[in-house]
Order: C-alpha cells, then structure tokens, then sequence
C-alpha cells in the first residue's frame, strides 16, 4: 500500500493546487464578480458570496495541509531519517515527488487520477498475498523511519483528513450548484467555454476524493481488524 500513498498525496496537493490557480485565474469573471450592481444588493448575492467565501477558506487550508502531507516523503525528510539510521526500506521512501502543483494540466492530473483509481481497486489483492512476516518488516522498517522524520508518522492521519475535506469541499460545490440553478441570472455572462472548465476541474476533485477515501478506509481497516496503528507501508501487522 505504501507504494500507492506517496502518489495518492502529490495528487490531493496537485488537484488541489490546480483548482485553487484555475479559481485565482477566473476570480474576475466568475458570477458574483461579474453580477452587475443591482444583483449584488440580493440576497442571492450575499447567499453565493458565504458559499463562495466558505468554499476558498477549505481550498486554501486543504491545500496547505497536502502540501504538508506530501512533504512526508520529501527527499530531505527521507534523508534525515536514513542519517539518523532508520532501517529497512519503504514504498513510502521512494515514492515519487512532484516538484509542484503549478505546471500539473487537467490532462495530465486525469491520467494521474485513472492510473491510481486503478491501482488502489487491487489494493485488498494485494495485501492479501503479503506473507506475514513481510508485513512485519514493512512495519518496522516504516516505525524506524517514522521515529527519525515525525511527519512520516503524520501521514495516515493526515490522509484521512484529506479524505474528510475532498468531501467537504465536493459538498460545498454541491451547493453552489444549487445556488446557480436558482439564480440564473448570474450565470448570463459565463460562457460555456468556461462552465466546461470548472467541470473538468470539479471531476478531479471528485475522483480524488473518492481515492483519498478509498485509502482511508483501506488504514482504517488495517487498525480495526489487528488494533494497532496502521502505517503508511501497510496495514497492521497480521496476527497469527
């Protein structure tokens, strides 16, 4: 499973980053920039404008906590850990690292979102073939490492955390959605250039979402069933 969550958190940080520049770059033409001044005395208005304001609020601080998270399996938190010797080797350590979310383009994020949707779907295969005593090392190997760099050990949690938060923000969007169906009257001047868009960018919060929670469950099972901690190498290790 470690070999999946590195990947799994640069995509929450990249999708997250990608809307929050597509939101930043569309801000003057959005509905309620570009309502003219007689709308903007609604209560419609003020309605879409707490939505709005609550929706960019979570964005921003999901963000923060991914680029934090995916911070977890940085090169320099990987080799301070090694220095301190950390033994054993995990997926986690060499799990790829973006160096950003800026350049990261809506095609490219989707190949991203449809590879890992795939590999997370044989995640229970998968862990069912590990022998027992490979599961053990794998934990070890992540508790050392966890000692040496705290913010390894803050990633399972930190995931789960991602995953309650993709859904919140899908939540919110929902709402919008709401909004602008009741108030058409601020969407005249959005074209449909535009909408296709923001749904093209929304798809990839929702299917990260999804995958955020499919791993989440996937740790959270691995705790209850053995009642231990589960690590971001893999579950809790199998009891014989």
């Amino acid at each position: 499973m470690g070999s999946r969550m590195g990947p799994t958190v640069t995509l929450a940080r990249d999708v997250l980053g990608s809307l929050n520049a597509f939101t930043e770059a569309h801000a003057s033409s959005c509905p309620l920039a570009s309502a003219p001044p007689e709308l903007k005395k609604t209560e419609a208005y003020a309605a879409g404008e707490a939505l709005a304001t609550a929706r960019a609020n979570l964005l921003r601080d999901l963000h923060q906590l991914a680029v934090y998270a995916a911070g977890c399996g940085s090169e320099s938190c990987c080799a301070e850990a090694k220095a301190a010797g950390a033994k054993g080797e995990t997926a986690l350590t060499n799990a790829p690292s973006p160096k950003g979310d800026a350049a990261a383009c809506p095609k490219e994020l989707a190949a991203r979102v449809s590879s890992l949707k795939a590999s997370w779907a044989t995640v229970g295969d998968d862990l069912a073939k590990l022998p027992a005593a490979k599961v053990e090392e794998i934990r070890t190997g992540f508790g050392s490492l966890a000692k040496s760099c705290k913010a390894v050990s803050l990633l399972p949690p930190s995931v789960a955390t991602l995953s309650e938060g993709f859904d919140a923000l899908d939540a919110l969007q929902g709402k919008l959605g709401e909004w602008a169906q009741a108030n058409p009257a601020f969407m005249k001047s959005i074209s449909e250039e535009a909408k296709k868009a923001c749904e093209e960018q929304l798809a990839l919060v929702r299917e990260t979402g999804a995958i955020l929670r499919r791993a989440a469950e996937t740790l959270k099972a691995g705790e209850s069933a053995n009642g231990s901690p589960p690590t971001a190498g893999g579950t809790a290790a199998t009891k014989s």
